[in-house]
């Protein structure tokens, strides 16, 4: 589907790693037409149900330190907030920066490509022969995909998970959206990489 007059607004969780920085890119949908929307409750909020629970099953190595938001369609509103959390876990052996959990998000429609994300705060107690052990995926599912399919509640309404398409609709001319249906974790270890062009 196309965007619509909802508001549109784009988080980055920007990380520490190693000395490296590391960025994941979310993007949430406000069923409403507020222009003004509070972006200060969207960080609070998407600390609490995201940030505060991925932590858990990211070594302590890897540090969440702010978060950026920015709509994207309405406006250009911009909101910076320090959080500074570091991974719970202390007594596992870090991964280099660039191993990742992947998480595959599945679409709603054919508008746009399924979205992924790629979590980095891997350890070698929870990988074996590049396969992440069943104890570790158990965890991913409940600490990395339940929060990113989760929906936000703010003072505005509420905020919706999307995978929000950069290339421009020809007939319409606005960027293509979809709802996230479901998801799933990859049980292969993979790398944080550049993401494809088309969504994110």
């Amino acid at each position: 589907m196309t965007n619509n007059a909802n508001t549109i607004v784009r988080i980055e969780d920007r990380q520490e790693m190693a000395g490296e920085g590391l960025i994941n890119t979310y993007h949430y949908l406000l069923n409403s037409t507020e222009p003004a929307p509070d972006l200060n409750a969207l960080a609070e909020g998407f600390d609490t149900t995201v940030i505060q629970v991925m932590k858990d099953s990211q070594a302590s190595s890897l540090r969440h330190t702010e978060l950026y938001l920015k709509t994207v369609n309405r406006g250009s509103l911009e909101h910076t907030e320090a959080i500074n959390t570091d991974g719970a876990l202390t007594a596992v052996n870090p991964m280099p920066s660039f191993v990742a959990c992947s998480v595959k998000l599945f679409r709603s429609d054919t508008s746009t490509r399924n979205g992924y994300k790629r979590i980095a705060g891997m350890w070698d107690e929870g990988i074996s022969n590049n396969v992440f052990t069943a104890a570790a995926l158990a965890d991913f599912a409940t600490d990395f995909l339940v929060p990113m399919l989760a929906t936000i509640t703010t003072t505005d309404g509420d905020w919706r998970p999307i995978i929000f398409g950069n290339v421009i609709d020809e007939v319409s001319g606005l960027s293509r959206v979809n709802f996230i249906s479901s998801g799933i974790v990859n049980a292969i270890a993979t790398t944080q990489r550049s993401r494809k062009q088309e969504v994110v």
